[in-house]
């Protein structure tokens, strides 16, 4: 049977070559000599092409002056060893979904090579078109991930002659502002570096997690104008890099007020950042920010301060009229050329607190740093219910009751219409 988990041939072969104790059998049992007959010349096949375009190559198994007999091993072929199948290493074998029709018809048939190397020092490159992560390579990792495009890796202080000064391709990832998602990926591709100084560089880029895709003679670097960095080497895997054109109008929202806490009566400093990610530059007097519901006492439209060239940054400030009543105010802008909106919505929100509880507005502005932090999807509703908690307790501190029906009820229905309001 065919060996496909241990490939290489058995240690003992079904035959067997003469040995002396076997002449010295042989003399007893009356046998005088052996003879040898006609020689016959053997010629192997050298390099011959199959009908699949695969080579047939044979090489002999015995040298000049050796002593062979019927049955002994002369030469072994393109698939054989020591006289035995050998079809060489296994590889993982992977197939691609065609939109789902040929769902489950994969079938494992082995491990794969190298699935006892580098133990615990394997890394998974996961790519989606917004965002990257390196997360360890696990039976879990790569076969829950959802991302499109992976690439399987090293750990940077995996021995791949970490010193010595060869061919790199490093990947890092960098999560430039913080939300715990790495929207940047990083290639770091040299003909002749160290691990460590390969490491150094996308570290010095701002990479929070590294990988290591080669540290050998596979490092090449192909761009349009021709090979900077050349190998004689067939890669298994590539990253292909393609420049996008960017849209004439676009627009990036980089800074802007998130859930500032006042106390009625206070006015509200706003401060909005917006980059300019497409590529044409935005004209004073042309572009311009335009409201769209609850300006909070500031114009209809605010002009720009000046001209903002492609990756620039416009900024606009203003400061709102005071609160007079406690809640949660919403206000929404965009950006305008020629009565033409274009880019992502700006909107944010106020919190604005009862005099009542002017003093827990730094424990408030805690609470949504952390909320925040996590991530929530309905901060807004969770500063809602503090609000109403602390007035609860408050009623309960004046009165020394444990719940106030017709307040409290009061405070519910105010809560419902706090959603999106203006001044």
């Amino acid at each position: 049977d065919v060996q496909l988990r241990k490939p290489k041939a058995r240690k003992l072969a079904v035959g067997r070559k003469l040995t002396r104790a076997d002449l010295i059998l042989m003399a007893k049992n009356g046998v005088s000599h052996v003879s040898v007959p006609q020689a016959r010349v053997f010629e192997l096949q050298k390099f011959k092409r199959t009908n699949q375009d695969t080579c047939i190559n044979q090489h002999p198994a015995v040298s000049t002056g050796d002593e062979v007999r019927v049955g002994d091993l002369l030469a072994n072929g393109y698939a054989s060893a020591e006289g035995e199948l050998a079809l060489g290493k296994n590889l993982l074998v992977a197939y691609v979904p065609w939109r789902g029709y040929n769902y489950q018809d994969g079938v494992i048939v082995s491990d794969g090579y190298g699935l006892g190397e580098y133990p615990d020092q394997k890394l998974l490159l996961q790519l989606w078109s917004d965002r990257a992560d390196i997360v360890p390579l696990t039976e879990e990792a790569l076969e829950g991930s959802s991302a499109p495009n992976m690439l399987a890796g090293l750990r940077e202080d995996a021995d791949k002659g970490p010193q010595n000064y060869t061919g790199r391709t490093f990947v890092g990832i960098d999560d430039a502002n913080q939300d715990n998602i790495y929207e940047t990926v990083l290639i770091f591709n040299s003909k002749t570096a160290r691990q460590p100084d390969a490491a150094q560089i996308l570290r010095d880029f701002g990479a929070d997690r590294l990988l290591m895709l080669d540290g050998g003679g596979s490092t090449q670097l192909v761009c349009r104008s021709g090979a900077y960095i050349e190998s004689s080497r067939t890669i298994p895997q590539a990253i292909l890099v393609v420049s996008k054109s960017a849209e004439p109008l676009s627009a990036e929202v980089t800074d802007k007020p998130n859930l500032p806490v006042l106390v009625v009566g206070e006015p509200l400093a706003v401060r909005v950042e917006i980059r300019n990610s497409g590529g044409e530059t935005w004209r004073a007097g042309s572009v311009r920010l335009v409201n769209l519901r609850n300006p909070w006492g500031a114009a209809a439209e605010l002009p720009l301060a000046g001209d903002v060239a492609p990756d620039g940054t416009a900024v606009f400030t203003w400061t709102t009229e005071s609160f007079a009543k406690m809640g949660v105010y919403t206000t929404a802008w965009t950006l305008s050329k020629d009565e033409q909106s274009f880019g992502e919505e700006v909107s944010f929100s106020v919190v604005v607190l009862p005099e009542e509880l002017a003093d827990k507005k730094r424990e408030l502005e805690e609470k949504i740093r952390q909320w925040t932090e996590e991530q929530l999807e309905n901060i807004e509703q969770l500063i809602l219910q503090w609000i109403e908690e602390q007035v609860k307790k408050a009623m309960d501190q004046v009165c020394g009751l444990p719940f106030l029906a017709v307040p409290v009820f009061g405070v519910i229905l105010a809560r419902r219409r706090w959603g999106a309001r203006g001044m």
